[in-house]
C-alpha cells in the first residue's frame, strides 16, 4: 500500500467517525437561535442574488460561513428562492416563516435541516484534514487517536449538528491551532503554514473570538525563537553535527507569523462581500458590537443556583468540569505527570513542544471569554477540543507504560521495556480506544443521542447535579412538547403560551406558538397551554411570582431526556377552571354605561380578587343590541397594563371570566368593557363618545 493510498483511507475513515453521529436525526430539534440563521441565511443569498454586497453583513459574530451553509441549504431545497422572495426579513420577529408557509411548499425546518447538513459536512472535513498536521506532530497513530477523541466528544457532536457559529467557529480554530503548530514544530513546512492562515481567516468569517488565535499565536512564534536562541547559545561539542550554525530562525519565525496573518486577514476580505464595499465600517461594527459583550449581558444567566448577568471567572472552570467526559479529566492528569516524569510519548520533542502549545491556547482562550459578562458552556468548545487532544497524549502515556510494566513481568528483560518502533504507537491506540475512548468517551455520545446537550460529567453528578449549577436546556425537548399538544383535539386552532416559541416550538407545533419575554408577564389571554421550560423555571422568566403558581399546579404532560425534566405543558383551561371554584358569589353593583341603542341594567362582578384566581362578570343589558356585536371585557392597572381580557358575544346577559395572572401586581385595577362589530372590527363608542367604558374598580391581592 502506498503513503497516499494509506493516508486517503485514513482520512475517509476519520471523515466518517466524525460525520455519523452528528447527520442522524438533524431534524430532531431546533435550538433558539438558529431561526435567526436561517433568516441570516436568506437575508445573505437574497443580498448576492440583488448584487447587494453591503447587505451580505447581517450579524457582527460574523457569521458568514454559516450564512454560506444555509444559504447552500436554501438553494438545494428552495432553488428560486431569490427571485420569489419579496426583499429581506427581520431576523428577530418571525417574519420568514409565515411567508414561506404562504409562498411554498418548504418549511423552514426543511430549510434548517439542509443548512445544518453543510455543517456537519463541513466540521466532518476539518476534523478529519486536522489529521495531517498532528500527524506531523504526533505520528500516525496518535494523530489518528487525537481526531477520534475530538470528534466523539458528546459536548462536540452537539454543538456540530447547529445552523450556529460556535461549533463551526471551534472546529476551524482548532484546526488553526494544529496547522500553526505543525508548522512551528514539524519542519516549517509553507503548505501547514498556508493552511493555518486560510483557516484563521475562516474562523474569524466565522466569529469574532477567532481573534484570540492571534496574540496566542504570537506567543507561540515568541517561546520558539526563545528556545531556539537557548539551543544556540548552549555548548556544542566540537564532535556534533554542525546543525546549529546556521543562520538565526527568528526572522524567519517572525516573517511567517506576519504572513500567517495576513493570509488569515486577506482570506477574510476575499469570501466575505460586505469588505469590498466598506471594510472599516464593517470592522467598526463588529468592534463595537463585540465590546457590548464585556457588559452585562441583557437576558439573565443561571450559575450555582442563582440568577446573574454576569456568572464570573469561576463559571468556564465549573462549566468545564460538567462538559467533558471522565476519559477527558483522567486523560488529563495522567498528561500532566507523563509530562512531568518523561514518559513517552513525551519523550519527542515534537510532542513535548506541542503539549504547552496545546495547554497555553487552551488556558489564553478560558481567560479571553471569562472577561464577557456573557458566558455560555458553548463558548469554551475550542479550549476543549484543544484539551482533548492533550487527555489522549495521557492516555497513550499510560497505555505505553501499563505495556511495557506487563512486558516486564512476562520476560523480565531489559529490551521489554521500550515499545517496538513501528508496531507500538497502534497497539497503545488500540488500547486506549477499548479503556477510554470507547466507554468513558463516546459511549455517553451514544447514550444522549439526539439531545447531545443533556450529557454532563457523572463525575460532577451528571445531570442530577447540573440544574442547580448551569443554565440548562436550548431547545431540545421542545419537539417532544409540540408532539403532544398535536395529538390534541382541534390542536390547529390552539395557541400554546412558551419560553423559545419561535424556532424550538413553532417549527414542530400545528397551532399557535406565542413567545415570553423576560420580565414582561404571560400573555394569558385565550391561552390553551403553558410551557415552562428548565432554564425558564431556572431563572423565574418571566416572574418568579408566575412559574411559582405553575409548579403548583397539576401537569399535563412532562419531557424528560438524558436524566433531566426539560419541559412541563399545563393545560390552562383547566387551571381556570380550578381557579373559578369557589362558593363566594358576584355582588351586584350600580355602573352608569350607556351606548345610543342599549345600557347596562346592572353588573354583578367581585370588588375584589386575588392573583391566579377567576374574577366572574355578570352584565345584564337592556335595547337593540346587534347580532354581530361583541363585548370585550378588560382589567386594567392604574398604569395602563392590561392584564386580563375576556371577549364574548354581546347579548342581554353577558358571562365572561377573566384569569386574573399570578403575577399581577397588586394594587387598584379596572374593569372596562369595550364593543365592537365582530364583522368589522371597528368600534362602538358610548353615548359619551368613549371607546373603552370604564364599569367598576377591583382590587388585587396576593
Amino acid at each position: 500500500m502506498t503513503a497516499r493510498l494509506r493516508t486517503s483511507l485514513i482520512l475517509l475513515a476519520l471523515f466518517f467517525a466524525a460525520w455519523l453521529p452528528r447527520v442522524i436525526a438533524l431534524d430532531a430539534f431546533v435550538t433558539v437561535d438558529e431561526r435567526k440563521w436561517l433568516t441570516r441565511s436568506a437575508n445573505y443569498t437574497y443580498a448576492l442574488s440583488q448584487g447587494d454586497l453591503a447587505s451580505t453583513y447581517q450579524h457582527e459574530h460574523p457569521g458568514v460561513t454559516v450564512m454560506w451553509a444555509g444559504a447552500l441549504g436554501i438553494l438545494q431545497r428552495f432553488p428560486d428562492y431569490a427571485q420569489h422572495a419579496p426583499g429581506y426579513f427581520g431576523w428577530n420577529d418571525e417574519q420568514l416563516e409565515p411567508w414561506l408557509q404562504q409562498a411554498s411548499a418548504v418549511t423552514p425546518l426543511d430549510l434548517l435541516v439542509a443548512g445544518r447538513w453543510w455543517i456537519v459536512l463541513s466540521i466532518s472535513i476539518l476534523l478529519a484534514v486536522t489529521f495531517i498536521a498532528l500527524r506531523r506532530l504526533l505520528g500516525e497513530a496518535l494523530a489518528g487517536l487525537a481526531v477520534l477523541f475530538v470528534a466523539w466528544s458528546p459536548f462536540a457532536v452537539a454543538l456540530s449538528r447547529q445552523l450556529h457559529p460556535d461549533g463551526l467557529a471551534a472546529t476551524l480554530i482548532f484546526a488553526s491551532l494544529v496547522f500553526l503548530l505543525a508548522w512551528l514544530h514539524g519542519g516549517r513546512q509553507w503548505r501547514h503554514l498556508v493552511s493555518a492562515g486560510i483557516l484563521l481567516g475562516l474562523a474569524g468569517l466565522t466569529k469574532a473570538p477567532a481573534i484570540v488565535l492571534v496574540p496566542v499565536g504570537m506567543l507561540l512564534v515568541a517561546i520558539e525563537i526563545w528556545r531556539e536562541r537557548r539551543d544556540r547559545s548552549a555548548p556544542v561539542d566540537d564532535d556534533a553535527p554542525k546543525a546549529l550554525s546556521r543562520p538565526p530562525a527568528w526572522r524567519a519565525l517572525a516573517g511567517g507569523y506576519v504572513i500567517w496573518v495576513a493570509i488569515a486577514g486577506a482570506t477574510a476580505v476575499v469570501l466575505w462581500p460586505a469588505l469590498w464595499v466598506d471594510l472599516p465600517g464593517v470592522v467598526g461594527k463588529i468592534l463595537e458590537a463585540s465590546s457590548q459583550y464585556t457588559s452585562a449581558d441583557r437576558n439573565p444567566n443561571f450559575f450555582l443556583g442563582q440568577v446573574t448577568t454576569d456568572p464570573g471567572p469561576w463559571f468556564y472552570p465549573i462549566a468545564y468540569y460538567f462538559r467533558i467526559t471522565p476519559a477527558t479529566l483522567f486523560g488529563e492528569i495522567a498528561a500532566l505527570v507523563a509530562f512531568a516524569r518523561g514518559w513517552w510519548p513525551f519523550t519527542q520533542p515534537r510532542v513535548r513542544r506541542t503539549a504547552p502549545g496545546l495547554l497555553l491556547f487552551g488556558l489564553s482562550f478560558l481567560a479571553a471569554m471569562s472577561l464577557l459578562a456573557a458566558k455560555f458552556d458553548r463558548y469554551l468548545l475550542p479550549a476543549l477540543m484543544a484539551f482533548d487532544v492533550l487527555a489522549m497524549l495521557g492516555w497513550a502515556a499510560v497505555a505505553a507504560a501499563a505495556m511495557r510494566f506487563v512486558r516486564r513481568r512476562q520476560h523480565d528483560s531489559a529490551s521489554a521495556t521500550r515499545l517496538p518502533a513501528q508496531a507500538g504507537p497502534w497497539v497503545v491506540g488500540a488500547v486506549v480506544i477499548a479503556l477510554a475512548v470507547a466507554p468513558l468517551h463516546a459511549l455517553f455520545t451514544v447514550q444522549h443521542f439526539p439531545y447531545y446537550f443533556t450529557y454532563y460529567n457523572p463525575l460532577a453528578g451528571g445531570s442530577r447535579t447540573a440544574p442547580q449549577v448551569l443554565f440548562v436546556g436550548w431547545g431540545e425537548g421542545l419537539d417532544q412538547v409540540a408532539s403532544w399538544l398535536n395529538t390534541q383535539e382541534d390542536a390547529h386552532n390552539k395557541r400554546a403560551v412558551a419560553w423559545y416559541a419561535p424556532g424550538p416550538l413553532s417549527y414542530y407545533f400545528k397551532g399557535s406558538a406565542v413567545d415570553v419575554l423576560n420580565g414582561s408577564r404571560l400573555p394569558w389571554l385565550d391561552a390553551d397551554y403553558v410551557v415552562l421550560y428548565a432554564n425558564q423555571i431556572q431563572r423565574a422568566i418571566p416572574s418568579a411570582q408566575a412559574v411559582d403558581y405553575l409548579l403548583g399546579k397539576p401537569v399535563a404532560h412532562t419531557v424528560s431526556a438524558g436524566g433531566l425534566e426539560l419541559a412541563r405543558v399545563y393545560d390552562l383551561r383547566a387551571i381556570v377552571a380550578d381557579a373559578f371554584a369557589t362558593g363566594r358569589p358576584p355582588a351586584p353593583v350600580p355602573v352608569a354605561a350607556a351606548w345610543p341603542a342599549w345600557q347596562v341594567k346592572q353588573l354583578a362582578t367581585w370588588d375584589n380578587v386575588q392573583a391566579g384566581q377567576v374574577l366572574p362578570v355578570q352584565m345584564l343589558l337592556e335595547g337593540q343590541l346587534g347580532a354581530s356585536r361583541k363585548a370585550s371585557l378588560r382589567l386594567t392597572s392604574d398604569d395602563g397594563t392590561l392584564v386580563a381580557q375576556r371577549d364574548v358575544p354581546l347579548t342581554d346577559t353577558v358571562i365572561a371570566q377573566l384569569f386574573v395572572p399570578p403575577d399581577a401586581t397588586p394594587g387598584g385595577y379596572h374593569l372596562s368593557v369595550l364593543i365592537y362589530d365582530d364583522e368589522t372590527l371597528d368600534p362602538v363608542p358610548d353615548v359619551n363618545g368613549q371607546i373603552e367604558v370604564p364599569l367598576t374598580s377591583i382590587q388585587v391581592a396576593v
